[in-house]
């Protein structure tokens, strides 16, 4: 993912249940848009930490369509929360 970076480029993938991070800030969200947290963070783990030494990008979703939870994970800190989540 570091290499998509260094590319300047962006990604957005679905977030791991057990990936271990630190975050570093929460963004106020509008909760009626469907977005519950928007949150900068660092990882944690040593392999994790080696290939991504870099601040990403959480953001949770709630599908209510769909009744689902989704979690994504971006290096784009430019597009809206709402943007990253439709993609």
């Amino acid at each position: 993912m570091y290499t998509i970076e260094k590319c300047s480029a962006f990604f957005v993938t679905p977030a791991k249940r057990n990936t271990d991070f630190s975050r570093l800030y929460s963004h106020a969200v509008d909760k009626e848009t469907g977005i519950q947290c928007d949150q900068v963070f660092v990882l944690n783990g040593f392999y994790a930490k080696k290939e991504y030494p870099g601040k990403l990008r959480r953001i949770r979703y709630y599908d209510a369509d769909n009744d689902k939870r989704l979690v994504f994970l971006t290096n784009s800190f430019m597009l809206p929360a709402g943007t990253i989540a439709e993609l």
